[in-house]
């Protein structure tokens, strides 16, 4: 899980300037979110995300998650697989299988992943817009844990902005909760177990909208969508050429 610069930067007034309270709005209350109504779908989606490894050209070693989109096609996080020589993913109660990264967008932190074997059912993504406030549940693997976790929360806006890695994220959703690196590239969910979403980044939470100190930025499914699209019927590049 990366976060941005300007993320950086706003934190450090949080913890640094005792005047920033008097700046910004402070954060909301904690706002519980009924568990009930999403163990079902935590049940049907989860074993169609995997937890993503490999190795990277330079010899690094890659960390995310990932989740089954479509025929053979998988979406994570472009920052999670740039670069990648070898790519593995493992689903739950299944042997680990290779993946071929198909397309990487930096500028909306989406990569397009296909597996030629067999794979978990597709989730389904829903292009329409999320309301603020709607209930979610953040799907992935952190980091050294190789069990999936879930985490519930709220939309908090649908119109956020912010550099990842030197390219601007605009109109992606806020997600109020913190979660573990590695999440990235892991599906943001609804109560109807519809993807509405995808992990790509944190920043600091705002003031007067959000109640956890960090939130979760998530690539809206509309652009999940389109790429998904976009990548269908292409041949898969030569890595590290």
């Amino acid at each position: 899980m990366r976060r941005p610069a300007h993320a950086v930067a706003a934190a450090a007034c949080a913890l640094t300037l005792s005047g920033c309270s008097a700046l910004f709005p402070p954060l909301l209350p904690a706002r519980p979110v009924d568990g009930a109504p999403f163990d079902r779908v935590v049940v049907a989606t989860t074993p169609s995300v995997a937890k993503v490894g490999g190795v990277s050209c330079s010899g690094g070693e890659l960390i995310g998650s990932a989740f089954v989109a479509g025929d053979h096609l998988l979406l994570t996080a472009a920052h999670v697989v740039t670069g990648a020589r070898t790519v593995e993913l493992r689903f739950p109660g299944r042997a680990p299988v290779a993946a071929d990264l198909v397309v990487v967008d930096a500028d909306d932190d989406t990569a397009v992943l296909r597996v030629l074997g067999d794979l978990p059912p597709a989730l389904a993504l829903e292009p329409a817009a999320i309301a603020v406030g709607d209930p979610v549940v953040v799907i992935g693997y952190p980091l050294a844990e190789q069990a999936v976790r879930t985490t519930l929360a709220r939309v908090s806006a649908l119109d956020e902005a912010a550099t990842l890695g030197g390219h601007p994220l605009r109109d992606v959703l806020a997600i109020d909760a913190q979660v573990l690196t590695g999440t990235s590239g892991g599906p943001v969910v609804d109560s109807a177990g519809q993807v509405r979403g995808m992990v790509s980044a944190q920043i600091p939470g705002r003031g007067g909208r959000d109640s956890s100190p960090l939130v979760t930025l998530g690539i809206p499914s509309s652009r999940l969508a389109q790429r998904l699209a976009a990548s269908a019927g292409l041949p898969t590049p030569t890595p590290c050429s």
